[in-house]
């Protein structure tokens, strides 16, 4: 058997790095207020079961386009994705993802870890 091509070579490593962050967010889901102002633990999330996948991304363009480029990866392995662009800044996506209303989130860790550091 041949090898993959580099392109596809990219793409099913993007989608497993995709696939494998997926997991780690859906532990974050706990009570806190949603988009809506009604997301809770119980709810039953955004969209992770039949629905497909729920992707929300802040309000600046390299955010949207990992939201969207996320999106292609997922649906490329056959994952249905929703992308919610444009929702804000971290205070708005964080307890949205806790909330359930969205599933993935494009973050960078360093910046995430230290926005939560100062927010505790």
């Amino acid at each position: 058997m041949s090898p993959m091509p580099p392109m596809n070579r990219r793409t099913l490593l993007g989608g497993l790095f995709a696939a494998a962050t997926i997991p780690a967010l859906a532990a974050c889901s706990s009570g806190i207020t949603s988009l809506e102002g009604e997301g809770s633990a119980g709810a039953g999330g955004g969209g992770s079961s039949a629905d497909g996948i729920t992707i929300g991304t802040a309000n600046f363009t390299e955010n949207q386009i990992l939201g969207y480029l996320y999106a292609a990866v997922l649906g490329a392995a056959g994952i249905k994705t929703t992308v919610r662009p444009n929702l804000g800044t971290r205070e708005i996506l964080i307890p949205a993802l806790k909330g359930g209303d969205i599933d993935l989130l494009p973050e960078y860790q360093g910046a995430l870890l230290r926005a939560r550091r100062s927010a505790s």
